[in-house]
């Protein structure tokens, strides 16, 4: 069978780390899906900003297909798409999910039907070995969920100090019940970095998040002097 995949893409740490084991066990990961609110152009639960999220797939030197939605159209939506990639040549979908089975069951339920294989390459893992994996990228705080946690945590790093203030609330470290997402800047995948300059906060029904303003992406090292030469 065909290792073909795209990876469901929201720019954060689970779906980074996803997308990096699934090319570790061996899937050929060709395109990264990401979806955006129709009206804002705001990617779905994160909420950044159209053209961030371009400039981060850049960096993953990975295509991004952008789909546009309605909350109520999103499930169609990926199902169409989801089909239109298999007759493309794709055979799997890769997602970070780690341990929520409702969410798992309806992904399995939509790929079903697409005949398309979900791929869940952090499924299982103790959530402390997650945390840990992600260490190795630098992960901004760009949305809680007020209900758990303040705003002062927004533009911060998720790093070792956080993580004791999640357990100290009995909070998910990982944030797979939604208490925070993220935006990776930095891992061993990106060639270069993104770096935040602007922003002002947004709020969206329990969440506050930030809405980025203006952004810039770093070159590695390595990158800078290719141009050079």
């Amino acid at each position: 069978m065909s290792n073909r995949a795209v990876s469901l893409w929201s720019g954060g740490k689970d779906s980074h780390l996803a997308f990096i084991k699934a090319r570790e066990q061996g899937y050929s990961v060709e395109l990264l899906l990401s979806f955006f609110e129709e009206v804002s152009r705001q990617s779905m639960s994160h909420r950044m900003p159209l053209g961030l999220l371009r400039d981060q797939a850049r960096l993953v030197d990975a295509p991004l297909q952008e789909a546009f939605v309605t909350r109520e159209g999103y499930e169609g939506r990926l199902r169409s798409i989801l089909k239109s990639l298999v007759q493309h040549g794709i055979t799997h979908v890769v997602a970070g999910d780690i341990y929520l089975q409702e969410h798992r069951d309806w992904l399995e339920c939509v790929c079903g039907e697409s005949r398309v294989v979900p791929v869940f390459p952090l499924w299982g893992m103790p959530v402390e070995d997650v945390f840990e994996e992600q260490s190795r990228f630098q992960s901004l705080i760009v949305s809680v969920d007020e209900r758990m946690l303040s705003a002062d945590r927004l533009g911060k790093l998720v790093d070792a100090e956080f993580r004791r203030a999640l357990e100290a609330k009995g909070l998910d470290i990982c944030g797979e019940k939604g208490e925070y997402h993220t935006l990776v800047l930095q891992s061993p995948a990106m060639r270069g970095s993104l770096h935040l300059s602007r922003w002002k906060l947004q709020r969206h029904d329990t969440y506050v998040g930030l809405d980025v303003l203006e952004w810039s992406c770093v070159p590695t090292v390595k990158q800078q002097q290719e141009v050079l030469l």
